[in-house]
C-alpha cells in the first residue's frame, strides 16, 4: 500500500470514531474503541504480530534479502509499541 492510501484509511477510521461519538453525545464509544485498539496492540495479538515481524525481518536480513537497518527499525518500533504506556506516564508526570 502506498502512503496516500494508508493516510486515507486512517482518516476514515478517525472520522468513524468521531462521528459515532458526536451522534451519541458522549465520548464513551470513542474511548471504548481506543481501549480496544490499545488492548489488541499490547495484548496477545500484538505480541504475536511483533514476534512474527521480528522473526521475518531477521530471517530476511540473514539471507541478504533486506538491509540490517530494517531489523533495527522493527525492533525499535516494537520497543516503542510495548513501552508506549510507560512513555505516556513519564510525559504526564513531567507536565504536572
Amino acid at each position: 500500500m502506498n502512503q496516500k492510501r494508508i493516510e486515507q484509511i486512517i482518516t476514515l477510521i478517525a472520522l468513524l470514531f468521531i462521528s459515532a461519538s458526536c451522534l451519541a453525545g458522549e465520548l464513551s464509544p470513542l474511548n471504548n474503541g481506543l481501549k480496544t485498539i490499545t488492548a489488541t496492540l499490547t495484548g496477545t495479538t500484538g505480541i504475536t504480530i511483533a514476534t512474527i515481524a521480528v522473526c521475518g525481518t531477521g530471517l530476511a536480513c540473514l539471507f541478504g534479502r533486506i538491509d540490517w537497518q530494517y531489523l533495527i527499525y522493527v525492533v525499535v518500533g516494537v520497543a516503542i509499541l510495548f513501552g508506549s504506556g510507560s512513555i505516556v506516564n513519564i510525559i504526564k508526570l513531567a507536565v504536572r
